[in-house]
């Protein structure tokens, strides 16, 4: 009976051992298989990466040329504050030597008013001999002033 059981056991693994090979073959194949799609699908992500490498560079241009855009518009817009600060100084002074020279006018209007006498002499003072006729301007020999024609009038 032993020697039954081991006759049995031994035809069992030479069976066995054929099939073995059959099924190595088939298992090989698949790993194969396997393996090429892992590579295709590998290909396709390294595609992606460098897709996306691209898009990065190509935003990261995009990025340093605003920047470099926003700092110029920056360095305009602080010359342009400077220029306007220079601009209401002037405003200012104008406005200053406007409310200077209205007083003078002011005070000019209420002396001729006070005395219109002396405003007719003084208009006397160019008459004289020395206008030559045709001449807009001449100077007074007496006051040494230099007066318009329609003063002598």
């Amino acid at each position: 009976m032993k020697k039954r059981f081991l006759c049995l056991t031994l035809g069992l693994l030479l069976t066995v051992s054929q099939v073995a090979p059959v099924g190595a073959a088939t298992r090989k194949e698949q790993l194969k298989q396997d393996k090429a799609a892992a590579q295709s699908q590998l290909a396709a992500q390294e595609s992606k990466i460098d897709s996306l490498e691209n898009q990065k560079q190509t935003l990261s241009a995009e990025i340093n040329q605003l920047d470099s855009d926003l700092v110029n518009i920056m360095v305009e817009i602080e010359i342009l504050d400077g220029e306007l600060s220079d601009k209401e100084a002037q405003i200012e002074q104008t406005k200053a030597d406007l409310e200077v020279a209205e007083a003078n006018k002011q005070k000019q209007y209420e002396a001729m008013k006070e005395n219109p006498v002396s405003v007719r002499k003084r208009r006397r003072r160019c008459v004289g001999t020395d206008a030559v006729p045709g001449n807009r301007f001449y100077q007074s020999s007496e006051s040494g002033r230099v007066c318009t024609a329609d003063v002598r009038q």
